[in-house]
């Protein structure tokens, strides 16, 4: 007969979802995004590689803002909206298009 305290043990490990392996690199990838949207509110030559970094269309490199955005599942203008880097208005124009 099991015990009461296998049972729970089992059922534990029941509830536990399987491990992504992609898990470390999008978290490196977020760390990034992160990174760079508190760097746009700094000032001097930190601040100016935040916007080069934002505002560069390059979508061939790895760790290009774009690349990143498409990794992560994320829409690259929203987050350009949230750094006020772009218009809100023109997300929503381009959400209804």
């Amino acid at each position: 007969m099991a015990r009461v305290d296998d049972v729970a043990l089992f059922s534990a490990f029941d509830e536990e979802t399987p491990w992504d392996p992609s898990t470390p690199e999008k978290n490196l990838l977020r760390a990034l995004l992160v990174t760079a949207m508190a760097d746009v509110r700094k000032t001097g030559i930190i601040r100016k590689k935040a916007l080069e970094y934002f505002l560069d269309v390059d979508d061939e490199q790895v760790f290009s803002f774009r690349t990143v955005c498409s990794y992560l599942n994320i829409d690259p203008q929203s987050v350009l909206v949230a750094v006020h880097l772009a218009d809100e208005n023109a997300q929503a124009k381009r959400k209804v298009a």
